[in-house]
């Protein structure tokens, strides 16, 4: 396959904290079941094809590691104009499991929102504190 024509560049820290405070936001309404919460960050390409009952569904079906979550860390960020990316370890409830999952982010007028997320199942995470 042909090379990305811009591959992503490594975050500077403002965008790094940036695409972080996002991320935590979702996943600490996530911990403690506020749908709504996690839903306002979002993205309006996200929100085309989501709303706010069929993402609480699709965590619950398909993410159900973040719901009741006992905290999360990051690792590996990128972006490419307005576009980034950022590798985030979240810790189940029950605190024996990791789910890593790449998130997609997008800026928009009002900052980063979240345009979705890819669960990386053969990836583990070196070890680090939690948020």
């Amino acid at each position: 396959p042909a090379p990305d024509p811009d591959p992503p560049g490594a975050c500077d820290d403002a965008t790094r904290t940036a695409l972080s405070a996002v991320l935590t936001t979702q996943l600490d309404a996530l911990a403690v079941e506020d749908f709504a919460g996690a839903y306002a960050v979002t993205s309006p390409f996200f929100r085309n094809f989501f709303t706010q009952e069929a993402f609480e569904t699709l965590i619950r079906d398909e993410y159900p590691t973040l719901v009741g979550n006992l905290g999360h860390r990051f690792d590996e960020c990128g972006v490419v104009g307005r576009r980034g990316f950022l590798v985030v370890g979240v810790r189940a409830a029950d605190g024996t499991d990791e789910l890593v999952l790449r998130y997609d982010l997008s800026e928009e007028g009002d900052g980063w929102r979240i345009d979705g997320a890819l669960a990386l199942p053969a990836v583990t995470l070196p070890p680090d504190p939690l948020v």
